[in-house]
């Protein structure tokens, strides 16, 4: 989809289809071919999956918000 409104280089086009490989059926296409892009587009969406979100929703340790 993004392809369709920016151009995308090989390697950025590569790091948006694999940013969730490692935990995916691409986890042994990706062994030896990760990116430093590829590896900081999947840290940012672990981040974002297992940080915001949980705060978000509220305290990680299930207290109220103040």
């Amino acid at each position: 989809m993004a392809s369709q409104c920016i151009e995308l280089t090989e390697d950025e086009n590569w790091a948006i289809l694999m940013h969730n490989g490692m935990y995916g059926p691409f986890r042994y296409v990706i062994q030896g071919k990760e990116t430093p892009l590829y590896l900081l587009l999947h840290m940012a969406d672990m981040w974002a999956s297992r940080v915001t979100e949980k705060q978000e929703g509220g305290r990680d340790d299930g207290e109220e918000n103040a």
